[in-house]
C-alpha cells in the first residue's frame, strides 16, 4: 500500500524490504523440513510463526497508518461474512445460517492449531493418564461461544475465486451491510 510508505520510519521501511525479500527466498526454496542446523531451524521458525514478530513488521500502530480515523471505541456486530473459496470466476454472496458460518469457523479455527493438537496428542500417547481438560474440551466451547455470539445475525457465505482482489470482495460485500 505505497500511500503509507511514507508513514513509517526508514528502519520500519527497511525491516518491511527484507521481510519481502525473505518471503520470496522461503517460497524460492525446497522444503526445508528436515535440516536441522541454525539457518534451517531459524527458517523454519519464521515460517511458523510468520516471521513479523521476529522482524517487528507487526509493530506499526495503526495511528502512525491512519492517524486520526482508527476506531478505539466499541463497534456492534449486526452480520457476519464467512469468505470461501468459490468454484467460478466471480464473487458471490450467499445468505447462509449463522450456526453454520461457526461450525465452519470452529473447524478453520481447530485446522489452524493442528501443530499443536498433534503435539498434544504426542504427550497423550507418552502420558495417557495426563490430560488437559482445556484442549479436550476446546473444540465443543469454541463452538458454543461462537453460535451464542451469532445467534440471531445475519449470516453469508462470500464465495469468491483466488486469488481476489480485496476491493473487489468489499464492493460485493457492500450491499449487504
Amino acid at each position: 500500500m505505497p500511500q503509507y510508505w511514507e508513514r513509517i520510519t526508514p528502519a520500519q521501511r527497511a525491516r518491511l524490504r527484507v521481510w519481502r525479500g525473505y518471503r520470496r527466498l522461503y517460497r524460492a526454496l525446497p522444503r526445508h523440513d528436515h535440516v536441522r542446523a541454525w539457518p534451517g531451524r531459524l527458517l523454519r521458525e519464521i515460517s511458523t510463526v510468520g516471521g513479523g514478530p521476529w522482524q517487528a513488521v507487526d509493530r506499526i500502530p495503526p495511528a502512525q497508518l491512519f492517524g486520526e480515523r482508527v476506531w478505539r471505541g466499541r463497534a456492534p456486530l449486526d452480520r457476519v461474512f464467512l469468505p470461501v473459496l468459490g468454484q467460478d470466476a466471480s464473487i458471490t454472496v450467499v445468505p447462509t445460517d449463522a450456526k453454520t458460518v461457526a461450525r465452519r469457523m470452529v473447524s478453520s479455527l481447530e485446522y489452524e492449531r493442528r501443530a499443536l493438537t498433534t503435539a498434544y496428542q504426542q504427550f497423550r500417547f507418552a502420558f495417557p493418564n495426563r490430560v488437559c481438560p482445556a484442549l479436550e474440551t476446546l473444540r465443543e466451547r469454541e463452538l458454543a461461544l461462537l453460535v451464542d455470539a451469532l445467534d440471531d445475525l445475519a449470516a453469508y457465505e462470500l464465495r469468491h475465486p483466488y486469488p481476489v482482489d480485496l476491493h473487489v470482495l468489499y464492493d460485493a460485500a457492500d450491499p449487504y451491510c
